[in-house]
């Protein structure tokens, strides 16, 4: 029942509206696989560009004297704190989290995260390697850069120190990866614009084919011809004598049946030379 009434109401539709229908369609849906490439090609940038950010924040915070100080065998955390929430003010990042070398945190701007082990994005950062990509952290999905908190000399510090290169523990920064809705109205301002600019020239095609097409056809609209077209099918086949029409190169262009069977023509004989028919010279 939908398919019928759908295909009477756009047979309604006169030549133009048709073709603008049609038009209407196909942009539509290049709009949509355009915003969906669109879509993925946003997030592959952010995901790029924040990786990065991220990246040379947790290699900052990494390489800050305080941070290896208190975090080092048998330091004190006092800083590390107001350190972290100060970085994420100052950056605008989701969360700072500062673990210690048996994979603990530590510190951390997300409170839900302490004395928790921290969520290594490759077991490589274990190792002293860096990292930066996407994952989930505490359910939420983020881009995430974790950068190895490593020892080095510090004069002002009595006492043994730990050798050189001893990972003391991993800082890892995040910040939320925004979702296809965000990112999708980030965009939306530009998308009723290319709607509208994309449904005027549409419409505009549609009336000077629908007008050049109409020319050709002496103004008829599709519903017309219909009509026509079955009129004469029924005048042709309701004839008593046989009807053969061919054009200028002697190729048949319409027969009924009662020519069909008085001649003993092929069912296909339409677009069929007369050469290549058993019809005698008297006949022709």
């Amino acid at each position: 029942m939908v398919r019928q009434s759908s295909g009477r109401w756009f047979g309604r539709l006169t030549l133009t509206g048709q073709l603008f229908a049609v038009q209407v369609l196909i942009l539509v849906g290049i709009l949509v696989a355009v915003g969906l490439v669109s879509l993925a090609q946003s997030e592959a940038t952010f995901t790029r560009t924040e990786g990065r950010r991220m990246s040379a924040i947790a290699e900052q915070m990494a390489s800050t004297p305080i941070v290896r100080t208190e975090m080092a065998p048998g330091g004190v955390v006092n800083v590390l704190p107001s350190l972290t929430q100060s970085i994420v003010t100052q950056y605008s990042v989701t969360s700072m989290t500062v673990a210690d070398a048996d994979e603990v945190v530590r510190v951390s701007s997300d409170p839900t995260l302490e004395r928790a082990p921290i969520p290594l994005g490759s077991p490589a950062v274990a190792d002293g390697a860096s990292w930066t990509g996407v994952m989930d952290v505490r359910g939420e999905r983020m881009i995430v850069a974790q950068s190895p908190l490593l020892s080095v000399p510090d004069p002002s510090q009595k006492g043994p120190q730990p050798p050189v290169g001893t990972q003391l523990g991993t800082v890892m920064v995040a910040v939320h990866m925004p979702s296809a809705l965000d990112r999708l109205q980030g965009a939306s301002a530009y998308l009723p614009t290319y709607l509208g600019i994309a449904l005027v020239v549409g419409g505009l095609g549609s009336w000077l084919l629908s007008r050049r097409i109409r020319r050709q056809t002496l103004g008829l609209e599709p519903a017309e011809i219909t009509g026509l077209a079955e009129s004469r099918e029924a005048m042709l086949f309701g004839l008593a004598e046989g009807v053969v029409a061919l054009d200028t190169n002697e190729r048949i262009t319409l027969v009924n049946n009662v020519a069909q069977r008085l001649l003993d023509l092929p069912e296909h004989a339409v677009g069929m030379r007369l050469d290549d028919l058993p019809i005698g010279p008297r006949l022709r």
